[in-house]
């Protein structure tokens, strides 16, 4: 059925994902949301914190100079965490596919599924002038899909419902080396060394970013992207991802 479309609607505690023709509807099940008392700034959920935010310190470090907030549609189970918890979580496997470069068609109900997570819970994300994709190396076989991807169909929806948001891709992947498997302090030594570099032909002043990404887990990566946005001129900078690594820690105070 990979011809037939994707669609999605939303609902208080989760979206419900399908395929139609227009006269077949064909479920496939829904994408649990994170419920809306998270963290102000990283989106950890269940926060009751007045400050509304978490002591995910090392997160906040990276993020907290950079990125104005983040939202995520839900967690995303890593392998050894599924084990223990939801198997077939919807989310978690076509989050999978898509990074495997197997379907990226899941694409088109991630990203609407986003879509429909700023119209209900951020709004202000409407009035946003760019969205920009943490970006593939041009060598990796994967350059067009996973956050690309999922950037592509959330400009698809801007553009659909009349918003002024366009897809740009305003940096770069310069070292093309794979940071899946690496430890927290590797993985920030390899960023750090230059992995990414903003496109000097692309004006981002004073502009309001989306910064895309399939999923959040140290916010390394996120980090430095946005640092690179915030250097070069925007004015607003809001993180938006599919899923949320279920590997951190979650916190209730």
């Amino acid at each position: 059925m990979s011809d037939i479309p994707f669609d999605c609607e939303w609902r208080e505690d989760h979206i419900d994902v399908f395929q139609t023709d227009g006269k077949n509807r064909y479920d496939h099940g829904i994408y649990d949301l994170i419920q809306p008392n998270i963290c102000g700034l990283c989106g950890n959920p269940n926060i009751i914190a007045k400050n509304r935010e978490c002591n995910e310190k090392y997160l906040h470090r990276k993020l907290l100079n950079n990125v104005d907030r983040t939202y995520q549609i839900g967690y995303h189970y890593k392998p050894a965490v599924r084990e223990f918890m939801k198997k077939n979580d919807l989310l978690t496997g076509h989050i999978w596919k898509l990074k495997k470069n197997w379907h990226a068609i899941y694409a088109k109900p991630l990203g609407k599924a986003m879509f429909l997570l700023i119209k209900h819970r951020a709004p202000d994300l409407l009035d946003a002038d760019m969205i920009v994709p943490v970006p593939n190396h041009v060598d990796d076989e994967d350059r067009d899909v996973k956050a690309v991807a999922l950037a592509n169909e959330l400009g698809d929806q801007f553009k659909q419902n009349g918003k002024k948001a366009r897809v740009i891709p305003a940096l770069r992947k310069i070292i093309n080396i794979s940071t899946r498997g690496m430890s927290r302090d590797r993985k920030e030594e390899v960023v750090d060394q230059g992995m990414f570099e903003y496109d000097n032909k692309t004006s981002i002043s004073n502009q309001k970013i989306i910064l895309v990404d399939d999923v959040l887990t140290n916010g390394i990566i996120k980090g430095k992207c946005a640092s690179l946005l915030r250097e070069n001129g925007a004015n607003t900078i809001w993180g938006v991802v599919a899923g949320r690594n279920f590997s951190i820690p979650i916190y209730d105070y």
